[in-house]
C-alpha cells in the first residue's frame, strides 16, 4: 500500500481506496504495463528464436529436424548411415530460404506448425484447410517443395510427401517428389 496523490483536489489518498476521502472522486491508478509489455517481447522473442534454433539445421540439431531429415533420406534410397557430406554454402543458403518460407507460410496460417509428420510411416505435411483450399497452386508447390528442401538440408533431393488436413488429417493432396497432385 503506497500513499497516492488524488487526480480532482491532490489530497493523498491509499492506493487501495476505492474513493478520494476529501472530494470523493474514484482513485485512478496509473497503470506502467511495461512489465507485461517486457514480459511478452521476451516470451515473442523467445518464440521466435526457438523457431528458428528448431529449423536452423545446427550441428545438434533437433529430434523433428532428425527425424525428417532420416526419413526423407531413407525414402529416397540414400545412404543413412549418417556420414553426411558437408553443406556447400549453396546449399546453407536453399536451406535458409526454405525455413524463410516456411516462416511466411506459417504466419498467414497456412501451416499450423513447421515440421514433416508421419501418417502410417508415411511422411507428410500439415496444412490448415481454409488457407490451403484458397492458396495458388504455385503457392502449395512452393510449401511441398520447402519442406523437401528441410528434409534434405538445402541438397537437391526428393521425396514423397503427403498434404494432410490438420484437424481430420485426410490426404488433400499428395506430391511424388516431382509434382503435386491435389485432390
Amino acid at each position: 500500500m503506497s500513499l497516492i496523490k488524488c487526480s480532482e483536489c491532490g489530497a493523498e489518498v491509499s492506493s487501495k481506496a476505492r474513493a478520494c476521502q476529501k472530494c470523493g472522486a474514484p482513485v485512478r491508478l496509473k497503470r506502467r504495463g511495461g512489465c507485461s509489455r517486457l514480459l511478452l517481447i521476451v516470451l515473442g522473442v523467445g518464440v521466435v528464436g526457438a523457431i528458428v534454433a528448431q529449423l536452423s539445421g545446427n550441428k545438434q540439431g533437433s529430434p523433428g529436424t532428425q527425424a525428417s531429415t532420416t526419413a526423407a533420406t531413407s525414402a529416397s534410397g540414400a545412404s543413412s548411415s549418417g556420414t553426411e557430406p558437408p553443406q556447400t554454402d549453396a546449399e546453407k543458403k536453399r536451406e535458409a530460404d526454405c525455413h524463410a518460407w516456411l516462416i511466411k507460410a506459417a504466419a498467414l496460417g497456412l501451416i499450423p506448425t513447421i515440421g514433416v509428420v508421419y501418417v502410417g510411416g508415411e511422411p507428410g505435411v500439415l496444412v490448415n484447410p481454409g488457407p490451403w483450399a484458397t492458396s495458388s497452386f504455385d503457392v502449395k508447390q512452393g510449401l511441398v517443395d520447402a519442406y523437401e528442401c528441410l528434409a534434405f538440408k538445402g541438397r537437391d533431393e526428393r521425396t514423397s510427401l503427403t498434404v494432410l488436413d490438420a484437424l481430420t488429417h485426410k490426404a488433400l493432396a499428395y506430391y511424388n517428389g516431382v509434382s503435386l497432385t491435389v485432390n
